[in-house]
């Protein structure tokens, strides 16, 4: 007797179509296969190597001995025609059973999701007790539902004649047959799509009246910028969107500072104010305050043994004192006549300086006392930052050049840290320059707080000087031979240059009153390598040109004087300096020069001219 393998084939079904709800085993994801595994299996821990080779060769000689079994009853039966026409009906009558069971199924299921759908409506809970998860899915429960909807007559139509019912009985007739016609459902549906239609009009009409005012704001903002920032704009692209930026740096200017490009987006708020987002290096790292700071001078000066602060400059954020020439008034003996040439007539103050705006107007002395005393200028929203971040970003190209070029003043009592530079001003006086945070301005005043902003001025000037620097530079035509030429910074060294020189000063005026004491004063002329016409040309020319000074003294001894004139005079450096010594003698035979050497030390002057002194008074 043959025997027939039955296997249920789940693609086998009426029409091509597949029933979700039965579940292929070999498609089956993971996290329901190893469940099912280890639930016939038990767990993988006792799973070696050796038990699956014995499965697995005792499953193939299972399918071997059942694969000759069904090789030999075919062989037995290939001749019988009648077992194999009732085998091919069979497998034609299995497949036809297994579309019917398909599709009972199938049935069943649209069945009970329907009747679920509809019991959702008036009772959720149990209605999806039964509801299928692919019906949950895509249907919302309690979609499906009915109502009673009531008709009226209708009194536009005659009435219809009466009509014979017959029945067992008899023939009967009717009432009269009133027409009826139901207008609520049109007019609800007219009515309900104008009223949306109403709505959607209306929704677009203020989205739309909202995006205008945006838009009005938007642009009155950028006119703003445009008009009081005297900035560049330019667009820009950031991903997909367009943006407008502002260039507020000074590349444009001659600054050559790398390290922030002065780049930022006005980015376009939802209620279309701006948002000023600069573009650098550290400003999506770091907040705010920690990125803003300024260069502060403080002059710190030895009391009792102890270095206390006697002056500190301020931050002058959009108000800013600058100094022209930055000296005091500071000759030694009061008896000394002190002439300047070049400085008469001309606007700058007994102590070469004078204040300035940040944009380069001149100030009042009431403003310089309202910034002094912490005074904050008014908010004036975009403008004001972008005004904020182009000075403190000047503040920082600013400490930056300051100690590149420290660096290279170590041997002119000069000491660099890594947030602060150290001038010595002989030994009783230091000058601290650092990047202080405005928070840390002073609350109180010093004795010297006004050299404090002068030298604080002075260095912000000599940095608009390097920027004037670079863009001639950058306009003039370079020759083939020259090349590309770096610019070294002359922010410091000008400072240590003057102050160095005006210590020698000291030095040898008291020196030069010591030496003749014959109460007669000492005539000294400063700068005297400048003229008046010099300072029209360029302001900044005393402070880029190495100082000259001379001192003059006439010893009269009879029919005789002995006239003797030093002159300090500093190298290109600044930091250096070297002292010429001319002598002449007047005399009956007419003017003998007598002495023109150079020296190095005052201490060498001061032994030259005491033998000289020495032999005229004694000859």
């Amino acid at each position: 007797m043959s025997r027939v393998v039955l296997n249920l084939d789940p693609q086998l079904v009426v029409g091509n179509q597949k029933d979700p709800f039965i579940q292929n085993e070999n498609t089956l994801p993971l996290n329901q296969i190893i469940p099912r595994i280890i639930a016939e299996r038990g767990s993988f821990l006792n799973l070696t190597e050796e038990s699956l080779s014995e499965e697995i060769n005792s499953e193939r000689e299972v399918l071997t001995k059942q694969a000759i079994h069904v090789a030999s009853d075919e062989y037995d039966d290939a001749d019988d025609d009648e077992a194999k026409t009732r085998g091919e009906e069979f497998l034609k009558s299995r497949n036809e059973i297994i579309g019917l069971v398909q599709s009972a199924l199938n049935e069943s299921s649209l069945s009970l999701d329907f009747v679920s759908l509809m019991i959702s409506a008036v009772k959720p809970n149990l209605g999806n007790l039964t509801m299928s998860p692919h019906l949950k899915q895509h249907v919302p429960a309690g979609s499906l539902t009915s109502h009673r909807v009531y008709t009226v007559p209708y009194a536009g139509e005659p009435l219809q004649p009466k009509k014979l019912i017959h029945t067992e009985e008899g023939s009967q007739e009717s009432d009269l047959v009133v027409p009826t016609r139901d207008m609520k459902i049109g007019h609800g549906w007219k009515l309900e799509s104008l009223e949306r239609t109403a709505g959607l009009l209306r929704e677009t009409s203020i989205r739309l009246s909202e995006e205008i005012l945006r838009e009005k704001q938007y642009w009155s903002n950028i006119n703003h910028v445009l008009a009081n920032s005297h900035n560049s704009l330019f667009k820009v692209r950031e991903g997909r969107v367009r943006e407008i930026g502002v260039k507020y740096g000074y590349h444009e200017s001659g600054s050559r500072y790398h390290l922030d490009k002065g780049v930022a987006i006005l980015k376009r708020l939802p209620d279309g104010e701006l948002a000023f987002t600069p573009v650098s290096s550290h400003a999506n790292t770091v907040s705010e305050e920690e990125v803003h700071r300024y260069v502060r001078v403080r002059v710190v000066t030895k009391v009792d043994d102890e270095w206390c602060v006697t002056g500190e400059s301020m931050c002058g954020f959009r108000t800013a004192t600058s100094e022209a020439h930055g000296s005091s008034n500071e000759t030694g003996s009061p008896g000394a006549k002190v002439e300047d040439n070049g400085s008469s007539g001309e606007n700058v103050d007994t102590n070469g300086s004078f204040d300035m705006d940040i944009e380069g107007n001149g100030i009042t002395e009431s403003n310089l006392d309202a910034t002094r005393q912490g005074n904050e200028p008014p908010v004036d929203g975009i403008t004001t930052k972008i005004q904020r971040a182009q000075f403190f970003l000047f503040e920082e190209e600013l400490f930056y050049q300051l100690t590149r070029e420290a660096s290279s003043l170590l041997p002119y009592q000069v000491t660099l840290s890594s947030e602060k530079i150290v001038l010595e001003n002989g030994t009783d006086e230091l000058i601290e320059i650092d990047a202080a945070h405005p928070q840390e301005r002073r609350n109180f005043s010093h004795a010297n707080d006004n050299r404090a902003d002068c030298m604080a001025s002075f260095l912000r000037l000599m940095l608009c000087h390097q920027h004037r620097r670079a863009l001639q530079a950058n306009q003039r035509m370079p020759s083939p031979s020259s090349g590309t030429q770096r610019l070294e910074p002359l922010l410091l060294r000008p400072l240590v240059g003057h102050i160095r020189h005006h210590a020698h000063l000291a030095k040898m005026q008291g020196m030069l009153e010591a030496l003749f004491d014959d109460g007669e004063p000492v005539q000294v002329t400063k700068y005297f390598n400048l003229k008046r016409q010099d300072y029209a040309a360029d302001p900044l020319v005393r402070a880029i040109t190495p100082p000259m000074s001379k001192f003059m003294k006439v010893v009269v001894d009879g029919a005789e004087r002995l006239e003797i004139k030093v002159v300090m005079s500093a190298t290109a450096s600044f930091c250096n300096s070297y002292i010429s010594v001319a002598i002449v003698r007047v005399g009956e035979a007419g003017r003998v020069k007598l002495l023109d050497v150079n020296f190095t030390d005052v201490r060498e002057v001061a032994d030259c001219l005491g033998w000289a002194l020495h032999s005229f008074r004694s000859g």
